[in-house]
């Protein structure tokens, strides 16, 4: 929000004709002491008034428009020359007036922010703006600014003043408008140096603050404002520390994960260790020659009729418990085979399949991700070798996948090596 000035600011050399002066005006503490100084010694000794035009210069010394109005009448302005925003009450009144401002009628034209900001285009012969407070955010100061510096206006350059009382609160806003001001443009610009942000929108003040500001005494105020910077440096070492022990935890847990799959990848080589050229199959102990492509269909078709009769000796009660059972079943090439079997979703028992899998402390592990289903009686064969030739994938696979748990690991570590960014500007 931005002020009216006095006439002293102002002089009609300043402002020469048709050239508009843009003020705003609020209701604000400190433009008391201005009010002040602008009514003392004014008074003419030679004149005397009347109980009511005391009282009504007693009424306006209290509304900071009117007073103003009066001191740029008393500099030699016109009254019919300066005007309030205030006094347009509709929108057609509000063009009109604008139109008196653009045109050079009006010279001094007064208004809060809100009432002078979006929507109000009078900057064609506006020569210079005046605020005398402070607003709470950049993006209103940027505002005000506009009513004079924008496209539009007729001269090569123009004013804009700012007026601050010391000691009074001025100090703090424009502090915050310039912290605020920083964080906005870092975002908008995109600076990668900026690690956070707080709220450009809002400024909390505490008691001390108001304290120290009403003390009038700058250590005061020095030593409020250390503290909440020390307060605020505690929370960011907190969230810090939180952040050390969460990448301590996940560095740990990575690791876990990359000796599990190290320890995946020693069994896949002890069965490719196993792993043999004899294509024979041994099936609840019977063995099946595979030599002859010519039997493929045939194979297939004793393989399936073999895991279909085990199908049957399988309890529904157990399926219904356990919602599928693994067995043992033989070998191929050398690679242990297990069969499967599940219910469907009508609870009906659904075709077995093979896996190759081992059993390992009463625990059933897969060797390959490959099943090997028995409906195609022709392709059963086919599958069984491509599920025995498929380790050596199945190994680097998995070593990509260690790999990369163990740079997640090694990542996490080397952020546990960085010390805390605000150390070495603390201790200096």
């Amino acid at each position: 929000m931005y002020h009216a000035i006095s006439c002293d600011t102002i002089s009609t050399s300043t402002v020469p004709v048709n050239v508009i002066s843009v003020t705003d005006a609020e209701d604000a503490v400190e433009t008391a002491a201005l009010l002040t100084r602008l009514n003392a010694g004014d008074a003419d000794e030679g004149t005397e008034e009347s109980t009511d035009e005391v009282g009504a210069e007693a009424s306006n010394r209290n509304f900071v428009y009117h007073e103003i109005k009066q001191r740029l009448i008393a500099a030699g302005i016109p009254t019919e020359e300066v005007a309030f925003i205030q006094d347009a009450k509709t929108p057609a009144e509000r063009e009109s007036l604008f139109a008196k401002v653009r045109k050079g009628d009006i010279r001094v034209f007064l208004g809060s922010t809100m009432r002078m900001g979006v929507g109000v285009n009078v900057q064609e012969r506006c020569y210079a703006v005046h605020h005398l407070t402070t607003p709470w955010r950049p993006c209103d100061v940027k505002q005000a600014d506009g009513r004079v510096w924008r496209p539009g206006n007729l001269f090569p350059e123009v004013w804009i003043f700012r007026y601050i009382a010391a000691p009074s609160f001025d100090g703090f806003s424009w502090q915050g408008i310039e912290t605020k001001g920083r964080f906005e443009d870092a975002y908008l610009r995109g600076d990668p140096t900026v690690r956070e942000m707080s709220d450009i929108d809002e400024q909390i003040i505490s008691a001390g603050e108001l304290k120290a500001l009403a003390s009038g005494d700058g250590r005061i105020v020095q030593k409020v404002r250390l503290e909440h910077e020390l307060g605020r440096l505690k929370q960011q070492r907190s969230t810090w520390e939180t952040g050390r022990t969460q990448a301590r935890l996940s560095a740990l847990h990575a690791e876990q994960d990359a000796q599990k799959v190290r320890r995946r990848i020693e069994r896949l080589r002890h069965y490719l260790s196993l792993r043999t050229d004899d294509t024979a199959i041994s099936l609840f102990g019977s063995m099946i020659d595979r030599t002859n492509p010519a039997q493929a269909r045939a194979n297939g078709k004793t393989i399936r009729d073999a895991l279909v009769t085990w199908g049957e000796t399988v309890s529904s009660a157990d399926l219904q418990r356990d919602g599928r059972v693994i067995a043992s079943c033989g070998s191929y090439r050398g690679l242990p085979l297990s069969v499967v079997i599940d219910l469907d979703g009508n609870g009906k028992k659904k075709l077995p399949y093979l896996i190759l899998a081992d059993e390992i402390d009463g625990k059933v592990l897969k060797i390959v991700d490959v099943i090997i289903n028995i409906g195609d009686s022709s392709a059963v064969l086919p599958k069984l070798e491509a599920a025995a030739t498929s380790i050596e994938a199945r190994i680097a696979s998995v070593e990509q996948e260690a790999a990369r748990f163990e740079a997640e690991a090694a990542r996490f570590r080397s952020s546990l090596a960085a010390t805390w960014e605000m150390r070495a500007p603390i201790r200096s």
